[in-house]
């Protein structure tokens, strides 16, 4: 009788420190937070949105991610007071206007000084309270001439909770966007007593039918006249230039220039206004510019038997060169990133396999002496 009232209490005590060493556990467990959360301020989880290839002039968010509070250990709400916005690729911060932050609908932070990453944002009333969680979203303004590359962010929050004013955490993007250049080719068209018929592809059908003009004086000229990236009609009329910005009446901007009987109108892009002889001009440049790229060499051109393509730079201050090559659609194809020296090499095994035979365009961008110089689109050939 003796033994067995020793050996229940045996079991008693034994049971006891069993519930009180699973309660201690739990309590730690409950104190320290599940790996992964904070012990103050906001748990953010990318959503890896993908906005697809990014083009001049686009507005599109980049970057979603949620900001969960529920995890902590604090009981306050957080104040969000700013945003430290950095890209993991190789897209410059100049090829982006404007940079805004927003919980939900709502814009709670934004800048259009882009100079260089990272990028600061202050806020203003963004609170989200004890065990509440937000939807953050980051949007960005494509310049109208951008050089390429590749869009991945990381946001770093900085927050206030309680009495801790110095909390940051940061969510980085799953997904990359390509910004790339609009390279679009000059297709022809007619104009015909007024009326301009258009291709998109250097065939029949006509593609598009814009009225304009048709005065029998009118000379058709064609151009960029508000600097968004696509051309649009205009008529050049005894010495007064009547243009479009849309294709479309009423005269969007009239110039008056010209009008001498023997006149004919020329239309481009004038890179120099100055009193200067053409010699003067070009010692001037170059005193200016220590980077240069004389001459770029692809090598060969049209491939018809190997699967790798060289390129070559020739010029003045090259430290690195990167690659980029597109369809004549605009997609991406290749992009090397940046690479010491003047020569690289595309392997066509690279894309997808077995690169299909056609047309595709490619830019080569240099850098040296904290200068970068990108070459306008040229023609490469597949043909095997």
């Amino acid at each position: 009788m003796t033994y067995s009232t020793k050996k229940s209490k045996i079991y008693v005590l034994t049971l006891a420190f069993l519930f009180s060493f699973s309660f201690l556990f739990s309590f730690s467990l409950l104190t320290m937070g599940v790996p992964g959360v904070p012990e103050e301020g906001l748990l953010l989880t990318d959503e890896s949105e993908d906005a697809g290839n990014l083009y001049p002039g686009d507005q599109e968010v980049v970057q979603v991610f949620t900001a969960d509070d529920s995890g902590d250990s604090n009981s306050d709400p957080v104040t969000v007071t700013g945003a430290e916005i950095a890209n993991t690729g190789d897209a410059s911060a100049t090829d982006i206007d404007k940079i805004e932050v927003l919980h939900g609908s709502t814009v709670k932070g934004s800048t259009t000084t882009v100079n260089s990453w990272p990028i600061g944002i202050n806020f203003s009333n963004f609170t989200i309270p004890d065990d509440e969680s937000a939807m953050v979203k980051v949007r960005v303004s494509v310049a109208n001439s951008v050089s390429g590359g590749s869009l991945q962010l990381s946001t770093t929050l900085a927050q206030k909770e309680g009495s801790s004013i110095n909390i940051q955490q940061t969510a980085i993007d799953n997904v990359s966007e390509l910004l790339v250049p609009v390279m679009a080719n000059d297709t022809v068209g007619i104009y015909r007593n007024g009326t301009w018929h258009l291709t998109f592809d250097n065939d029949k059908p006509t593609d598009l039918k814009v009225n304009y003009g048709g005065d029998p004086d009118d000379i058709p000229v064609v151009g960029d006249w508000n600097g968004d990236g696509e051309d649009t009609v205009g008529i050049y009329r005894n010495g007064t230039w009547h243009l479009t910005f849309d294709n479309d009446k009423p005269t969007d901007l009239k110039v008056n220039y010209g009008g001498d009987p023997d006149d004919i109108p020329v239309v481009g892009i004038w890179p120099y206004k100055t009193s200067l002889n053409s010699s003067q001009k070009i010692n001037q440049f170059s005193a200016k510019v220590g980077l240069t790229i004389s001459k770029a060499i692809v090598y060969p051109n049209p491939i018809s038997t190997t699967g790798e393509v060289k390129f070559t730079v020739e010029g003045k201050g090259v430290e690195q060169m990167s690659v980029l090559i597109f369809t004549t659609a605009g997609d991406m194809v290749f992009n090397s990133g940046y690479q010491e020296g003047k020569n690289l090499s595309w392997e066509l095994s690279s894309y997808k396999g077995q690169i299909p035979n056609g047309i595709y365009l490619y830019q080569i961008k240099a850098k040296g002496g904290g200068e970068t110089l990108t070459t306008g689109a040229n023609k490469l050939f597949i043909l095997r």
